[in-house]
C-alpha cells in the first residue's frame, strides 16, 4: 500500500523538495530497514498530502532558514549563504539537513490546518482525517 501511495505522490514530493521524496522512497522500498513508526509516519505523510491543503512557501522558508543555500559541485554539497551555524568539531559550521530531517520538519510545516482542541465535540464539523470513537 505505501509503494502504490508513493508512485501516486512521487512528482508531488519532487516538486516541494527532492529530499522528501528520497526519504519516502526508501521507506516505501525497503520498510524492513525502517521501525512501525517510520513507515506508519510515511503512510499518514502521504495520506495528509491528498487531505490539506499545503504551504510550501512557509515550509521552504524554514528550511532556508536553517541551512540556507547549497548547491552541488562535482557530486559535493557546498554551502553558498544564509542559515544557521551549529556548533561543530571544527567550530561553528553550517549543515545541511538529512532526507528523515526533511521529512521532521515537513510533517510539521507543510500542512495548512488548524484545528480548536477546545471545542465541544459535536460543535464543528469533522475534517476529513477525524473520525467520533465511542467511549
Amino acid at each position: 500500500m505505501l509503494a502504490q501511495r508513493f508512485c501516486d505522490a512521487a512528482v508531488e514530493l519532487e516538486h516541494i523538495e527532492p529530499r522528501l521524496r528520497e526519504y519516502i522512497y526508501d521507506v516505501s522500498t525497503y520498510p524492513d530497514s525502517h521501525n512501525a513508526y517510520e513507515v506508519l509516519g510515511a503512510l499518514k505523510f502521504l495520506r495528509l498530502l491528498r487531505t490539506y491543503e499545503l504551504d510550501i512557501e512557509t515550509f521552504r522558508d524554514v528550511i532556508y532558514k536553517y541551512e540556507g543555500i547549497w548547491q552541488q559541485h562535482d557530486g559535493v554539497w557546498h554551502h553558498v549563504e544564509g542559515g544557521l551555524k551549529h556548533p561543530g568539531t571544527t567550530g561553528p559550521q553550517y549543515y545541511r539537513l538529512q532526507p528523515f530531517q526533511v521529512f521532521v520538519l515537513a510533517s510539521m510545516f507543510l500542512f495548512k490546518v488548524w484545528i480548536n482542541t477546545e471545542a465541544e465535540a459535536g460543535s464543528r464539523e469533522l475534517l476529513p482525517t477525524e473520525k467520533v470513537m465511542e467511549e
